[in-house]
């Protein structure tokens, strides 16, 4: 990783940040980030988001060392421009993003690997505005009730192929077609240094967006401290900018002089 990369990985928190957060009224839930939000961002940006959820995830079980169990877009958090797993969740129905190892008819071993599913089934309705036909009920029927992202031709114009089928696999009936880990499955997803530096910027503008809608509801003070923050984040991004055309452009021009 170049050093540009690595001071911007540190403005952002996208590193070395705490992603196993807790649950505050002040936080944004992915239930605020919509399918209308996502299907704008560029294939950088929903590439980059992605990737940022699937380490949020993979810290999760590497820390806990268990099943989350409730992964939900009230389960996860959008902020900073970057993904977080919360430790505690809304107790609402999530039965729509549990696999079928849930159900007890099908006495299965939960494992991480059904956690993927539920990330997978969130994923899928950031990507469609809608969750997937339930675990269930797609073993029941007997004809196939899931329509492959991959094979849809309005999606894959608007969004990287590869993710497409990245959640196709993740959201397998069998355990065993599914990624096998968080990790794995994030690894799979490549993307260029400056695309990743495209993509963080994009999503800290989305969040300085939210922030500025936020602060038309709030008393004076609270505005005032809203668009320090603002600010703060616009300057993130434009020194990420600053650092890309300075490495890309400037940089391998410049010549260091040779003393004797």
């Amino acid at each position: 990783m170049h050093h540009w990369s690595l001071v911007v990985y540190a403005l952002t928190h996208y590193a070395n940040y705490d992603t196993i957060s807790t649950m505050s009224e002040h936080d944004y839930s992915m239930k605020e980030l919509t399918h209308h939000d996502f299907k704008k961002l560029t294939q950088s940006a929903s590439m980059v988001f992605v990737r940022s959820a699937l380490w949020a995830l993979d810290s999760w079980h590497a820390s806990k060392n268990d099943v989350h169990g409730k992964i939900s877009p009230k389960a996860l958090r959008f902020d900073e421009g970057r993904v977080h797993v919360l430790s505690s969740a809304p107790e609402d129905d999530v039965s729509m993003y549990k696999p079928v190892e849930y159900f007890r008819e099908y006495n299965q071993q939960i494992t991480k690997q059904s956690d993927i599913y539920a990330m997978g089934a969130v994923f899928y309705q950031l990507i469609t505005g809608t969750v997937p036909t339930k675990a269930d009920q797609r073993r029941l029927a007997t004809e196939n009730l899931y329509e492959p992202l991959g094979t849809n031709k309005e999606l894959k114009n608007n969004f990287p192929p590869q993710l497409l089928n990245s959640i196709d696999k993740a959201l397998s009936l069998e355990k065993e077609d599914r990624w096998s880990s968080a990790d794995t499955w994030r690894k799979e997803l490549t993307i260029s240094e400056t695309e990743e530096l495209q993509g963080i910027n994009e999503l800290l503008l989305l969040q300085l967006n939210y922030v500025k809608q936020a602060a038309r509801i709030l008393p004076g003070w609270a505005r005032i401290t809203l668009s320090i923050l603002g600010i703060i984040i616009a300057l993130i991004a434009l020194s990420g900018i600053i650092i890309l055309i300075y490495t890309h452009i400037l940089a391998p021009h410049v010549q260091c002089p040779i003393w004797d």
